[in-house]
């Protein structure tokens, strides 16, 4: 599996590369996401953070290998595609998401966690409002 490696200094400065390339702004969470592996069989992955565009998530090692068996490299209009599914609560209601992602990057935390970015890809009107609300209510009570 390929893996980018950095020092957990270098995760700031990582952190600082993707967040030039955001369109939207992206809200903290602490949520389980399920991805379905090549097998078929659904895993699950910490989701950090959410942005109209895409989540990060973390695991362990095994699990990343799970959800990305190969040694594939993130490149560029060929990133491994995979299936996702979370909840998110808005108005005290629960919304399931089932979305496809792009894998976006793939990095080594500590040696034992990887973190995944990952694009939303194919998703309908109403799982973008709920993740627009989701967002916008989580905004408004930092603020």
């Amino acid at each position: 599996m390929f893996i980018n490696k950095l020092q957990e200094e270098d995760t700031l400065k990582m952190d600082e590369i993707y967040e030039g390339r955001r369109k939207f702004p992206r809200v903290k969470l602490d949520a389980t996401m399920m991805i379905r592996t090549v097998d078929g069989n659904l895993t699950e992955a910490k989701m950090n953070n959410i942005s109209m565009d895409g989540a990060q998530i973390t695991c362990d090692k095994e699990t990343a290998k799970l959800i990305l068996p190969k040694s594939t490299s993130i490149v560029d209009k060929q990133q491994p595609v995979v299936n996702t599914v979370f909840e998110l609560e808005v108005d005290e209601k629960k919304h399931k998401l089932e979305i496809e992602c792009k894998i976006y990057y793939v990095v080594s935390l500590d040696g034992k966690s990887v973190a995944f970015g990952l694009l939303f890809e194919d998703f309908d009107s109403n799982q973008g409002e709920v993740i627009d609300q989701f967002i916008m209510k989580t905004m408004e009570e930092y603020h």
